[in-house]
């Protein structure tokens, strides 16, 4: 389907519409056809105009339902060009620019539905020479729409360019969207966001891993779910990937990169190696399904299972912070959602792997938590992600800290 969209000359969305029965003019409505018409004059001028007033939008009026679902999201960023019925206006979406029938343009306010993305985000993914609306680029192959200004693959995978950051950026940005949309398989999470991910490989050459990228896989793991995710009960992927994770439609859900998130760059622990990484594709095309038993082997610093806790702050009777000692020393504080499936620290064994640090004025550690897997006791799952104040970190007995390999699936 990513070609279909891609190569499409024009895509129309009824984006208000919660399902095939609703029709698509639902921006029909009272507020939509509200308008003043004032006469007007310019004494300086010596002439006489109209002057139409028009109600402006309110967020109240943007009803998303096809919004929500998980395989639209690379249809509206693949489309060369989106006409949107939305509940309150109809909006005009293309690569270079978006516009609303109100007159306003590049509005992000309103970037909150089937184009969550404006202009900005699919120059990135389309560099263009020309005008959008050249008729040549209707006919030109998915493949190389857009391709003027490629830029060349780097020798070795430090060679990070702007360009290239810009890249990794638009990418998790995509991810936190589209990772708690709703999808009724599982196990689409992958090829629902497939485009889109070759179109990143295209651009810059790096190898997908079920979610994440080779060239950055460590700044990859540093991903952050909240809302009551759970593990998916079919395997859609590893667990140190995000498409793991379930997210229920009942909760609010969201799901973040820190390091993008909190608008920082990121410096990889200097004694973090990639072993070996194991995806096992469930087709030729590696952008695709995986199978059970993919796996990645990671060497760092680590601090071991055997750890105290003393709780801190209560929710309604229940702790949800705590304090982790080693050896009856501090070593830094503890969240419940810290956790990708919630629980106390107290009742699991977990291990606190250091990634690295991100470089800002108030620089914090990111830690990958991981426990032993329940059917394999040399392996070991995610457990969620930690973040420690660098002014902690520098203040921890590393004494308690040893460098280990780690095989996690």
């Amino acid at each position: 389907m990513a070609s279909v969209y891609g190569n499409a000359a024009i895509t129309i969305c009824a984006e208000a519409a919660a399902n095939s029965q609703c029709g698509i003019f639902k921006s029909a409505n009272s507020r939509r056809g509200f308008e003043v018409r004032l006469p007007a004059n310019s004494p300086q001028n010596s002439f006489e105009y109209d002057v139409y007033l028009k109600a402006k939008p309110l967020k109240s009026d943007w009803d998303f339902h096809i919004g929500k679902r998980a395989w639209v999201l690379q249809e509206s960023l693949l489309s060369p060009r989106v006409i949107i019925y939305t509940a309150g206006l109809v909006k005009w979406s293309c690569r270079t620019a978006e516009k609303y029938e109100t007159g306003q343009g590049d509005a992000e306010d309103y970037s909150l539905g089937f184009v969550r993305f404006g202009a900005s985000k699919k120059s990135l993914l389309f560099p263009t020479t020309g005008s959008d609306h050249d008729d040549d680029k209707l006919t030109q192959p998915l493949a190389l729409r857009g391709m003027e200004k490629m830029p060349f693959k780097p020798k070795d995978y430090s060679d990070y360019t702007s360009q290239y950051r810009e890249l990794r950026r638009c990418w998790y940005e995509i991810v936190e969207t589209y990772g708690p949309c709703q999808i009724t398989k599982a196990e689409d999470r992958l090829p629902a966001i497939a485009g889109v991910a070759k179109r990143i490989s295209a651009l810059t050459g790096y190898t997908y891993l079920a979610g994440l990228w080779l060239e950055d896989i460590v700044e990859g793991l540093c991903w952050y779910p909240s809302g009551g995710t759970q593990t998916s009960s079919k395997y859609v992927g590893p667990t140190w990937s995000w498409v793991s994770l379930n997210y229920p439609r009942d909760i609010l859900s969201y799901l973040s990169y820190l390091p993008i998130h909190h608008h920082e760059d990121f410096k990889v622990a200097e004694d973090i190696k990639i072993e070996d990484i194991n995806i096992k594709y469930a087709a030729a095309d590696e952008f695709m399904r995986v199978q059970e038993g993919s796996s990645l082997r990671i060497t760092g610093l680590c601090c071991g299972s055997e750890y105290t806790v003393e709780p801190l702050r209560y929710d309604n009777g229940s702790c949800y912070e705590w304090a982790i000692y080693m050896s009856g020393k501090p070593q830094f504080n503890f969240c419940e959602d810290n956790l990708d499936v919630r629980g106390s620290p107290a009742d699991r064994k977990l291990t606190f792997f250091r990634l690295g640090q991100s470089l800002s004025a108030h620089s914090e550690v990111y830690l990958l938590i991981l426990e032993k897997s329940p059917g394999d006791s040399e392996k070991y799952i995610r457990a969620g992600i930690g973040v420690v104040r660098m002014k902690t970190w520098e203040q921890l007995d590393l004494d308690f800290w040893s460098v280990q390999s780690f095989t996690i699936i």
